[in-house]
Protein backbone atom coordinates (compact mmCIF):
# COMPACT_ATOMS: atom_id res chain seq x y z
CA UNK A 1 0.00 0.00 0.00
CA UNK A 2 1.89 3.41 -0.61
CA UNK A 3 1.60 6.79 1.01
CA UNK A 4 -1.14 8.16 -1.11
CA UNK A 5 -3.57 4.90 -0.43
CA UNK A 6 -3.15 4.50 3.42
CA UNK A 7 -5.80 6.71 5.62
CA UNK A 8 -4.38 10.51 6.31
CA UNK A 9 -3.86 9.45 10.45
CA UNK A 10 -3.02 12.99 11.79
CA UNK A 11 -2.31 14.27 15.38
CA UNK A 12 -4.64 16.52 16.57
CA UNK A 13 -1.36 19.19 17.01
CA UNK A 14 -1.02 18.64 13.33
CA UNK A 15 -4.56 18.99 12.54
CA UNK A 16 -4.57 22.13 13.95
CA UNK A 17 -1.25 23.71 12.62
CA UNK A 18 -2.51 22.85 8.67
CA UNK A 19 -5.67 24.32 9.73
CA UNK A 20 -3.77 27.61 10.78
CA UNK A 21 -1.75 27.81 7.98
CA UNK A 22 -3.78 27.10 5.29
CA UNK A 23 -1.94 24.19 3.92
CA UNK A 24 -3.37 20.49 2.76
CA UNK A 25 -1.37 17.36 3.28
CA UNK A 26 1.96 17.04 1.77
CA UNK A 27 1.58 15.09 -1.76
CA UNK A 28 3.92 16.22 -4.28
CA UNK A 29 4.82 19.63 -3.41
CA UNK A 30 8.23 20.81 -4.37
CA UNK A 31 9.16 24.43 -3.14
CA UNK A 32 10.64 26.74 -6.43
CA UNK A 33 14.08 28.49 -6.16
CA UNK A 34 15.04 26.22 -3.23
CA UNK A 35 12.52 26.94 -0.83
CA UNK A 36 11.89 30.93 -0.95
CA UNK A 37 9.44 32.61 0.27
CA UNK A 38 8.19 35.66 -0.07
CA UNK A 39 8.21 38.32 2.59
CA UNK A 40 4.87 38.58 3.42
CA UNK A 41 4.55 35.12 3.54
CA UNK A 42 7.22 34.91 6.05
CA UNK A 43 5.72 37.49 8.02
CA UNK A 44 2.64 35.93 7.76
CA UNK A 45 4.05 32.51 9.42
CA UNK A 46 6.18 34.40 11.62
CA UNK A 47 3.15 36.48 13.07
CA UNK A 48 1.31 32.90 13.38
CA UNK A 49 4.05 31.26 15.32
CA UNK A 50 3.95 34.29 17.88
CA UNK A 51 0.43 33.72 18.20
CA UNK A 52 0.64 30.13 18.55
CA UNK A 53 3.82 30.44 20.94
CA UNK A 54 1.91 32.80 23.22
CA UNK A 55 -1.60 30.68 23.21
CA UNK A 56 1.15 27.68 24.58
CA UNK A 57 2.45 30.34 27.29
CA UNK A 58 -1.42 30.62 28.45
CA UNK A 59 -2.04 26.79 27.93
CA UNK A 60 0.58 25.98 30.36
CA UNK A 61 -0.05 28.88 32.82
CA UNK A 62 -3.92 27.16 32.81
CA UNK A 63 -2.36 23.71 33.19
CA UNK A 64 0.22 24.95 36.47
CA UNK A 65 -3.07 26.27 38.04
CA UNK A 66 -5.29 23.58 37.56
CA UNK A 67 -3.95 21.53 40.49
CA UNK A 68 -4.19 24.31 42.75
CA UNK A 69 -7.34 25.17 41.82
CA UNK A 70 -8.49 21.59 42.28
CA UNK A 71 -7.37 21.22 45.84
CA UNK A 72 -9.24 24.26 47.17
CA UNK A 73 -12.30 22.43 45.52
CA UNK A 74 -11.67 19.88 47.12
CA UNK A 75 -11.22 21.40 50.21
CA UNK A 76 -14.59 23.60 49.96
CA UNK A 77 -16.24 20.07 49.25
CA UNK A 78 -14.62 18.24 52.65
CA UNK A 79 -15.66 21.61 54.82
CA UNK A 80 -19.33 21.23 52.97
CA UNK A 81 -19.74 17.42 53.94
CA UNK A 82 -18.22 18.66 57.32
CA UNK A 83 -21.43 21.08 57.99
CA UNK A 84 -23.89 18.88 56.60
CA UNK A 85 -22.48 15.79 59.09
CA UNK A 86 -23.13 18.60 61.77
Amino acid sequence: MSDADKPSKLNPLQKTMRRFSGQSPKTDVSPSRGGEKHPTEIEALQGQVKGLEEELYQVRRRLEQVPREFELLRARLQQSREQLEQ
